[in-house]
């Protein structure tokens, strides 16, 4: 525990793309998101660093010591743990290639619309080598979903926890 206050990281993007040395960082809970690295839909993974004591959100049973009421789906846990061994053993392939898309699609955008139009946000390489952010002058987000869906891309105008939100993201 890092004083009075715990530390959670919500790593459920990183999973295919990051090395974690849990021991080594300050970190007292993480959490992933199997599904992000072809690991099964509906069930998640949470770090809980040895000597955390949590306070259980579903009582009635002593799973998981005692986080957690309820069986636990085996098959999906199986799948969640075999899906990150995997993603893990292919980190360093994964990494270079979504780096090398990533700053290809960034130097084409930037190339295309005039620097006073358009900012990359964040910081141009220390990101996760598969995601690209852009803030654009005078353009209605919804209206370039629709022009980038019609030509084949897949994009988004805030993050999938505000999906269907039509206020833009305070954070983004």
């Amino acid at each position: 525990m890092n004083g009075a206050f715990l530390f959670h990281t919500d790593a459920v993007q990183a999973g295919a793309t990051t090395r974690w040395n849990l021991t080594q960082m300050p970190i007292d809970l993480l959490s992933l998101a199997p599904h992000k690295f072809y690991g099964p839909k509906g069930v998640g993974i949470l770090y809980v660093r040895e000597g955390i004591r949590l306070v259980s959100a579903l009582t009635g049973g002593g799973q998981e010591d005692g986080r957690r009421s309820g069986t636990v789906n085996v098959a999906f846990a199986m799948g969640a743990a075999q899906a990150l061994q995997l993603a893990q053993a292919q980190l360093d392939e994964r990494v270079a290639h979504y780096t090398h898309l990533r700053d290809h699609l960034i130097a084409g955008v930037l190339a295309t619309i005039p620097a006073d139009d358009i900012c990359l946000t964040g910081h141009p390489s220390e990101r996760l080598p598969h995601h690209a952010s852009f803030a654009l002058r005078g353009l209605s987000g919804n209206d370039l979903l629709i022009h980038l869906d019609m030509a084949g891309f897949s994009a988004s105008s805030g993050s999938a926890c505000k999906t269907g939100d039509p206020k833009p993201s305070a954070i983004l």
